[in-house]
């Protein structure tokens, strides 16, 4: 009963947490589900082309290809069989497929007494009992299901950071609610059974939506060969195929991250004390004994603060750097790797529809690796950012009370970030660069440069600008405004 009341509760007064939490979630299922489903697509191309395409001709069990009408008669005491002649070819049918060897010894041994001397371009194929895997090449080697796995293991990865701190975020939301069941008696196992079944609900969501919409980007990606000809092409695609049990296994590993990430919180949740107050960080301030010392500082505050502010961030702050610039670099190898399946178009350089289609499927595995990396990153900034600018909000009250202005105040915050992209974003891109350079270098593949490519970089680096710069300024305005400062009394010096 409490369970349920607080379920009905939370849902009304965190349906935004909530809402956040579903996306991360979301995301990370649909990009497991992506990856699995993309990964049996492509082995799915044997089937569903390959060997329909070279067992096209095979419509009986033995054929003698290249004879006149005349030379069937050598054929016709041959038992076991039923034959028929047309388009140059005999073709034999077997009546008991368990004579299948006597019957081609005969066929052998008659075509090679009355034919192959008379007739050299006469020759037999057999196509019964024959297993068309064998004699086709393997282009589905085990690397692309330990490459599939390879994106799966470092997307999950960076999605558990990422579900750890919005999930961390919440917690911080319902610290309160917290304390106060601990006050009221709640056991550690009721917590953990209370949020463990909120995790739960929030995971069957996900599931529900998170893999079928995986399901659907592969599926477009895969339509693209399907709106053009591709006979006369070389190229191995993927074709969209579904398999049960890979899903099944899919959902299993996508609720292993999830639950990793829970056990991580709950670590949290359980270390919130119910004890605790806020009486020993009140600290006496008085603004108007230190106030002349401001007014009389240097005019370059802003580089002085947003050093502070770099200086006092915490650790994980500084992992942020670390974590964007390899999401940036892996990024960049994925857009060079797209830019370069497009530069040859199929494996003879032409660059035809059938060629175009097949490069927009393979390289649909990076688009998405690019997305996925993506998302998950801005997500991270997003969260580091708010919790940033909340943890400086106290210092900007002081520094409002010392006679700071807005302007000022908020060129420290801006000049903090920008040096965070410039970090971030720089070495994403030197570390990306210097990686693909080794990596085409081995492998002689040669670089294109295009418009396409360029605009892909630009659109890159923007979006990590846009987002660290939006963000940044939305909970500034949110934590740090002087207005806010006024509504709670406080004195201020200049603005």
């Amino acid at each position: 009963m409490l369970n349920k009341l607080l379920y009905k509760r939370g849902l009304r007064k965190y349906r935004k947490s909530y809402i956040n939490i579903l996306c991360v979630f979301i995301l990370s299922l649909s990009m497991l589900s992506f990856t699995t489903i993309y990964c049996d697509s492509y082995y799915n191309y044997d089937d569903a082309v390959l060997i329909p395409m070279l067992t096209a001709d095979h419509t009986c069990d033995i054929r003698v290809t290249n004879i006149s009408d005349e030379e069937t008669k050598c054929f016709l005491s041959i038992p076991n069989v039923e034959s028929e002649y047309k388009n140059g070819n005999l073709d034999f049918y077997l009546t008991d497929t368990d004579e299948f060897e006597t019957v081609l010894k005969q066929i052998q041994k008659t075509f090679n007494s009355n034919i192959i001397f008379q007739n050299s371009a006469a020759g037999i194929n057999i196509f019964y009992g024959k297993d068309i895997r064998e004699s086709i090449k393997d282009y589905h080697d085990s690397s692309t299901r330990f490459g599939t796995a390879v994106f799966q293991v470092v997307l999950s990865a960076i999605g558990i950071i990422s579900m750890v701190l919005i999930y961390s975020d919440y917690i911080k939301q319902r610290t309160d609610d917290i304390r106060t069941l601990s006050a009221i008696g709640i056991t550690e196992k009721q917590l953990r059974r209370l949020f463990f079944g909120e995790c739960n609900a929030l995971y069957f969501v996900s599931t529900i939506i998170g893999f079928p919409l995986g399901g659907i980007l592969v599926y477009l990606f895969c339509k693209a060969c399907e709106v053009v000809d591709m006979s006369g092409s070389n190229a191995i695609y993927p074709v969209f195929d579904l398999n049960l049990v890979s899903i099944l296994i899919t959902a299993l590993a996508g609720y292993l991250v999830t639950n990793i990430s829970f056990r991580i919180v709950l670590r949290k949740i359980l270390g919130i004390d119910a004890s605790y107050t806020c009486a020993e960080s009140v600290m006496e301030f008085d603004p108007d004994r230190t106030r002349d010392l401001y007014n009389k500082a240097d005019r370059h505050f802003d580089k002085f603060f947003a050093t502070v502010l770099k200086k006092r961030c915490s650790s994980k702050f500084k992992i942020l750097i670390i974590i964007t610039a390899l999401i940036i670099s892996v990024a960049v190898f994925m857009i060079n790797s797209v830019n370069y399946s497009v530069y040859i178009g199929n494996s003879n350089g032409v660059k035809d529809p059938a060629a175009v289609a097949a490069m927009i499927s393979n390289s649909s595995i990076f688009i998405m690796t690019i997305v996925y990396a993506l998302l998950y990153s801005l997500t991270i900034i997003i969260i580091f950012n708010k919790r940033q600018i909340e943890s400086c909000a106290s210092a900007v009250r002081t520094l409002y009370s010392l006679g700071a202005d807005e302007y000022s105040v908020y060129s420290c915050f801006h000049l903090f970030t920008v040096k965070n992209i410039v970090a971030s974003v720089g070495i994403g891109f030197a570390v990306g660069y210097g990686f693909t350079f080794l990596v085409f270098a081995a492998l002689n593949y040669s670089f294109d440069i295009n418009i396409w490519f360029v605009l892909a970089n630009l659109v890159l680096a923007a979006a990590y600008y846009l987002v660290y710069m939006t963000s940044m300024r939305k909970f500034y305005i949110k934590n740090c405004l002087l207005d806010d400062f006024r509504k709670d009394g406080g004195a201020y010096g200049t603005t």
